[in-house]
């Protein structure tokens, strides 16, 4: 059976999270998410060590690198028109009352 704390402040939420945090970070080894993440080495599903620490930044290198910023920002823009467009016929369909 496991127990459940109520944590109230501020300062003792940060001693609990600094010393249970670790039984969290890591998911369950399910066969399924073997499967599909390639032996647990992807980011969503590896469990907590120095391959979890190192792999959202080299994300976040990856993802928002200046090159790839630039090779999305068609699609940005193009969602914008659509959405711009989308707003203006619903607008011409409202009715004042």
């Amino acid at each position: 059976m496991e127990t459940l704390q109520e944590i109230c402040s501020c300062r003792a939420s940060k001693e609990v999270l600094k010393s249970i945090d670790l039984h969290g970070c890591s998911r369950p080894l399910l066969a399924g998410t073997g499967r599909l993440s390639y032996t647990y080495s992807d980011v969503s599903f590896t469990p907590y060590g120095d391959y979890w620490r190192k792999m959202p930044k080299i994300c976040v290198l990856e993802l928002f690198s200046a090159r790839r910023v630039q090779s999305f920002l068609f699609i940005s823009e193009e969602e914008g028109s659509f959405w711009k467009e989308f707003s203006r016929n619903q607008r011409a369909r409202w009715k004042k009352i």
